[in-house]
């Protein structure tokens, strides 16, 4: 029994003790006009007191003063003829006002600040604790969420949600974002096999891929290897150029290549002196054609019509595509290749070249 009031008297001295510190800190942070840092020392001593009907009476009414003199300093900076300490309350209530924001961002210096814990701004705490605990599930911290969720519950007893279920339930959709994320990049980088199994783990953990997981792979790896033959061609690497967009029609049978890309492999194709290899292309690009874009699409056949040998497909094409541009450049250019063809001539090497060097 001794011990025990040993101990209890212990304790009741360190809280004094901390009751006091903070009283004077808030007197000290007061003074050199640290006024967020003073009102939160002095409403987490008022705090305590609240909570520890005991402490002696001189402490009390010193932590009483404090909050007085510090509203009063508040009032007078607004009201130059308040001369009056506010009562006790109205002045927690003011500094509690003025803590408001704070408090919201600050749920567990919110959680101390007992004083300043009215059903209004514990309903408002408990959102941003909701928004907070979803972030880390999502994050994969479920027992960080799981804290944050129950002292929300805690705060709003209204809140209908199982902090351990909800927790589990983002962090499972977390995971599933963070595995499609990672089967795009494998898929992109060929590796389909590899995208495939994230996609399905994915899928296990209640993600919805709204389409199938091998087809997505195979799409996301075509789409991919479509762009890096866009490269390659444009580097003169027609050969490769074409296996890759080969082989992405070969992985995506459904997929939709742009007419814009279908251009490209044709074009570059084209002044590389690969014309009829790129031939299917150039005719692809010429039927996927959107309006705006058909007369450029038609230009590019005509220039692998041309290169190819094809003199009445390149003249027919070349002199559609004059009557749609307004570029003075392109219209000379296809005037004198047209000119060249009706001659029974072909472009030469020097007239490919430049229409490299113009690209």
């Amino acid at each position: 029994m001794r011990q025990y009031q040993t101990l209890e008297q212990n304790y009741r001295t360190a809280k004094v003790n901390e009751i006091q510190a903070l009283n004077t800190a808030a007197n000290a942070l007061m003074q050199s006009d640290q006024n967020l840092d003073a009102r939160l020392s002095a409403a987490k001593a008022a705090s305590l007191i609240q909570s520890a009907a005991w402490v002696n009476v001189e402490t009390q009414d010193r932590v009483r003063l404090t909050v007085q003199k510090m509203q009063k300093v508040t009032s007078d900076a607004k009201q130059k003829e308040s001369t009056k300490l506010l009562d006790y309350d109205r002045s927690i209530a003011g500094i509690c006002d003025q803590l408001n924001n704070h408090l919201l961002n600050h749920p567990k210096t919110l959680e101390e600040i007992t004083v300043c814990q009215t059903p209004i701004l514990l309903s408002q705490a408990s959102s941003m604790l909701i928004a907070r605990g979803e972030e880390l599930a999502k994050s994969g911290d479920v027992n960080a969420a799981i804290v944050q969720f129950q002292q929300a519950k805690k705060w709003n007893a209204q809140l209908a949600l199982n902090p351990k279920t909800t927790a589990q339930k983002l962090a499972d959709r977390g995971e599933g974002k963070r595995l499609i994320a990672e089967g795009e990049k494998l898929a992109q980088a060929d590796n389909i096999e590899g995208a495939i199994a994230k996609f399905q783990t994915a899928q296990k953990l209640g993600t919805d891929l709204n389409i199938d997981p091998r087809l997505k792979a195979q799409q996301l790896a075509a789409t991919a290897l479509i762009h890096t033959g866009e490269e390659s061609a444009r580097k003169g690497d027609i050969q490769t150029a074409i296996a890759h967009f080969n082989r992405a029609k070969l992985l995506a049978p459904t997929l939709k290549v742009s007419a814009r890309s279908w251009n490209t492999l044709c074009w570059f194709g084209s002044l590389h002196q690969q014309a009829t290899d790129v031939m299917d292309a150039c005719e692809k690009a010429v039927a996927f054609s959107p309006t705006p874009e058909f007369a450029n699409y038609q230009n590019s056949r005509g220039i692998a019509r041309a290169i190819a040998g094809d003199r009445p497909g390149a003249i027919t094409d070349l002199q559609a595509s004059l009557s749609s541009t307004d570029n003075p450049q392109r219209k000379a250019q296809q005037q004198r290749w047209i000119s060249i063809l009706r001659k029974g001539d072909l472009p030469t090497n020097i007239d490919i070249q430049q229409l490299l060097n113009n690209k």
